[in-house]
């Protein structure tokens, strides 16, 4: 007979492998330490960009762990993005850097990675 444990994360986890669960964690957009931006470009004859002063959103992840990331100074990270700015496809760059670093355990210090 299997025995369950529930560990500090309520992940519910058979000692014989037979069943494991996890619970969803829910994060929430901190309207005073983020923005949201926009850019259009019309007919190629205009740039309209702008803000939203109310927003709101969430998202829901399995559990809490980031056991894939890799710990790493940023810095030339952020100079890529501001390099893929210059040339419009800093939105691109960040998705990349992004699921590399959060979702596949790249590091972000390490281009050669990607």
């Amino acid at each position: 007979m299997p025995q369950y444990v529930v560990d500090e994360q309520n992940s519910l986890t058979s000692n014989k492998n037979i069943m494991t669960t996890t619970t969803k964690t829910l994060w929430k957009i901190v309207p005073n330490h983020s923005e949201v931006l926009f850019k259009v470009k019309h007919l190629v004859i205009s740039i309209v960009t702008g803000s939203f002063s109310s927003f709101d959103g969430q998202i829901e992840t399995d559990g809490d762990e980031f056991d894939k990331t890799v710990p790493a100074n940023s810095f030339m990270a952020h100079r890529l993005l501001h390099l893929a700015k210059k040339h419009d496809v800093q939105n691109e760059v960040k998705e990349l850097l992004f699921k590399g670093y959060f979702t596949d355990g790249k590091n972000i210090e390490d281009f050669t990675s990607f």
